[in-house]
């Protein structure tokens, strides 16, 4: 079609995320065969978040794109917590988009890990205790570390099964260290049985995560089929 516009990606912010209130910035592209010289770039942040609106105006080729930053009224006050940001646009040149299908994009940014934090099931979640592995997993693989990080496990058996990605920030430097509270490995098992599944017979899955320590800990497979 002549005239379809997208929202691209979301340039700004990204990690590792600052807090406190920032521009977003989101990059529009023509799609289109069309020459784009004005549409509706829209942005909120979660699902029920307010909509702000920018008008925007200008000349995008076929396949250029162009950075449109909302800013003053239209900044967002970032938590730190998990938010998506989700940007769209509508009316190129005034007329109905040709299609809908690539107006969309989004993006998931949250603070990155930095300093020391506990493991400890007796302690509320908050913002320097996990209560799961998994809770720790999702947040470095969605969140990455902006300095070394090292993880203080209270005793205990946990029974999971979680996978760590490629950390974003994690470095030689960087480090991730997963460590026994009492610095006894006995103290600390992490335990699974992935059933019938040779596929799934771990209890840690190191999917393209370096720069991780693992230390004074127990990690065992429950299953004794394999």
């Amino acid at each position: 079609p002549a005239e379809n516009i997208g929202a691209f990606a979301v340039i700004s912010p990204t990690l590792p995320l600052v807090t406190g209130l920032q521009d977003v910035i989101v990059q529009i592209k023509n799609f289109g065969s069309a020459t784009i010289t004005s549409a509706n770039v829209r942005y909120k942040v979660g699902a029920g978040g307010t909509t702000r609106t920018i008008a925007w105006t200008g000349s995008i080729a076929t396949n250029a794109t162009a950075n449109v930053t909302f800013t003053g009224v239209n900044q967002y006050n970032f938590t730190g917590s998990y938010d998506t940001v989700i940007a769209w646009t509508d009316a190129p040149n005034g007329l109905p988009d040709g299609y809908l299908a690539n107006d969309t994009t989004s993006s998931m940014v949250c603070q990155s890990l930095n300093g020391v934090y506990t493991m400890d099931t007796t302690l509320p979640a908050s913002a320097t205790n996990f209560v799961n592995f998994n809770s720790i997993a999702t947040k470095l693989n969605n969140c990455g570390v902006s300095g070394p990080v090292t993880i203080n496990i209270a005793n205990g058996t946990y029974s999971e099964q979680f996978t760590l990605n490629q950390i974003y920030g994690a470095s030689a430097t960087n480090t991730v260290t997963f460590q026994s509270a009492s610095g006894i490995a006995a103290n600390v098992v992490i335990q699974f049985n992935g059933g019938s599944s040779a596929a799934n017979n771990f209890v840690v899955k190191m999917n393209g995560a370096d720069n991780t320590i693992w230390r004074n800990l127990t990690l065992q497979s429950t299953n004794t089929s394999f």
